[in-house]
């Protein structure tokens, strides 16, 4: 009963995502690289680089793979987005998204008030294999490493 639960519960946060636009890009890493530098240039390209962030932390933007893969941030999915606040509602993959993410800036010290931001595929919302842009990698949030 349990995992049917956590099966229709991970079903029903895929459909929460409905992205107007995607943005192409070679690899995660590539991207946060070039978003670094693109906002370190300039008061206006800062701010491009800003509306951006902010259009893929609403989840009304993925960022899109050559491979086909689209990359939703986890926070899109979450109604909150600092760690130390309760989400409301009785999801449990989302309760559990909620609990790991918190987990893993806790473990790793993460700076500021905010989950870190974590993408994941919006495919499949798998757990065990995400982008974490503040550690800068690959993570597996269920097993605790990186």
């Amino acid at each position: 009963m349990g995992d049917a639960v956590a099966e229709f519960d991970r079903l029903m946060a895929l459909r929460m995502i409905v992205p107007f636009s995607e943005i192409q890009a070679e690899a995660l890493e590539a991207y946060w690289t070039r978003w670094k530098e693109e906002a370190r240039k300039s008061r206006d390209t800062f701010r491009v680089g800003a509306k951006e962030f902010e259009a893929l932390e609403l989840g009304e933007t993925v960022l899109r793979l050559p491979d086909g893969s689209r990359w939703l941030s986890a926070g899109a999915l979450l109604d909150i987005d600092t760690y130390d606040d309760d989400v409301k509602g009785d999801n449990t993959f989302l309760l559990h998204l909620h609990r790991v993410l918190v987990d893993h800036k806790t473990r790793l010290n993460h700076f500021g008030p905010l989950l870190p931001q974590v993408f994941l595929n919006a495919a499949t919302l798998e757990l065990r294999h995400s982008f974490c842009v503040d550690c800068w990698g690959w993570l597996d949030l269920e097993s605790r490493t990186l």
